[in-house]
């Protein structure tokens, strides 16, 4: 009888600190941290069948950490209430560590919207409040 190795599933936060400290490149996975058009990540993705597999985790990974990242930088006091639903449809639970990441890049990056993030943690911290445990 065949033995097969069993599937681990990598925990992305020890998976993002391995990136932050330099043992891991940030580029791994399918794409090698370049861009891909959406039709090519979706046909990619109907071809994993394994959605425990590692591929199909980082992956999804990715595409949260993308979806995050466009939505906390579209943000503005016109679109606060469209960006926060928006939000909320996302996975956060499981990206919380990648929002407040996000957060703080886009406020270093422009101080002046810091009101604009406050407000908007304020209000997801509201519907989630384990989020602000961060």
């Amino acid at each position: 009888a065949e033995v097969r190795p069993r599937k681990v599933i990598e925990d992305p936060y020890e998976t993002a600190a391995k990136t932050a400290s330099g043992v891991v490149a940030s580029g791994a996975g399918k794409t090698g941290g370049l861009y891909m058009p959406p039709y090519k990540l979706a046909q990619m993705m109907s071809g994993v069948d394994d959605k425990a597999s590692a591929q199909y985790q980082r992956m999804t990974w990715e595409a949260l950490k993308k979806a995050i990242n466009g939505l906390v930088n579209k943000v503005n006091v016109s679109n606060i209430k469209a960006i926060v639903v928006d939000l909320l449809k996302q996975n956060v639970i499981r990206g919380r560590a990648l929002l407040v990441r996000s957060l703080m890049k886009a406020q270093g990056a422009s101080p002046n919207f810091s009101r604009i993030y406050a407000a908007l943690l304020a209000v997801i911290n509201t519907k989630m409040p384990e989020i602000g445990e961060l």
